[in-house]
């Protein structure tokens, strides 16, 4: 690296400078596990920059590139850290309670500024299930916003194929059939959506195609106002559990959310 921009104690690794070009390098030093899924300390929002936006799974090779996303747009404007102004940057990976935390401002080209907090969150025990705790406060913009939870991404493709896809209104799921290995892989989510500290019931857009699965959740907000939105994303593959099961098994996980 060039230039230290990390803080270590014996639990913690600390960043308090944004760096866009050892962004890449900054995610791999971040990496924490829970012996079952490994996980670089990547960004859930869009970032068109050089990342390392990667998860492994024990005794896999083939990586899952991005597959979790959270993508955010006011109007026309795309929520995008490599382009959009970021201040007050903090990320700290507390490796004792297996926690990545994030808050930060973003302003976009136009002028609107967003203040944002991340957790994430692995167990011990539930090793399949990482936890994501995403908040948006608007500062200075008033208007429609969506939010988009996701999962899969493009950069999948590199090492996995999708065998099959779905979306419903209480889960999303994706199986994956990696290109490298005789090994396959499904990944589920589930969401929770409040504003202001209320839980919030929107009529959700399905979004199905071939590597991202998820929804749209769009609606009008306020400087002042809060949109937090709960992630659970569960992961299972074929190497550690039986095939045959594979979908039934991430289904009544999902169903159980725990």
């Amino acid at each position: 690296m060039k230039e230290n921009i990390l803080q270590y104690s014996p639990w913690k690794i600390e960043q308090q400078t944004f760096a866009p070009e050892q962004e890449a390098e900054v995610e791999k030093q971040l990496a924490f596990s829970n012996g079952y899924i490994s996980q670089y300390g990547f960004f859930e929002e869009y970032y068109s920059g050089e990342a390392s936006a990667s998860i492994f799974l024990k005794g896999i090779e083939s990586p899952l590139k991005a597959n979790h996303t959270v993508s955010v747009r006011l109007l026309e404007e795309r929520l995008d850290l490599a382009t959009w102004k970021l201040g007050d940057f903090y990320r700290c990976l507390n490796r004792e309670s297996l926690k990545l935390e994030r808050k930060m401002t973003a302003t976009s080209p136009n002028g609107d500024t967003l203040e944002i907090e991340s957790e994430r969150q692995l167990s011990m025990e539930n090793p399949h299930f990482t936890d994501i705790t995403f908040t948006i406060r608007s500062v200075n913009y008033s208007g429609p916003m969506s939010v988009l939870p996701l999962i899969g991404g493009q950069d999948i493709s590199l090492d996995w194929y999708p065998l099959q896809t779905d979306v419903a209104l209480n889960y999303a799921t994706i199986w994956l059939q990696s290109r490298r290995e005789n090994v396959q892989v499904v990944i589920g989510m589930t969401y929770e959506l409040e504003k202001n500290g209320v839980p919030t019931q929107v009529a959700p857009i399905r979004i199905e195609k071939k590597f991202i699965v998820g929804y749209s959740l769009t609606g009008a907000i306020k400087p002042g106002d809060e949109v937090k939105l709960r992630l659970r994303v569960y992961i299972t593959d074929s190497r550690n559990y039986p095939l045959s099961n594979l979908m039934d098994d991430a289904l009544v996980a999902l169903e159980k959310n725990d």
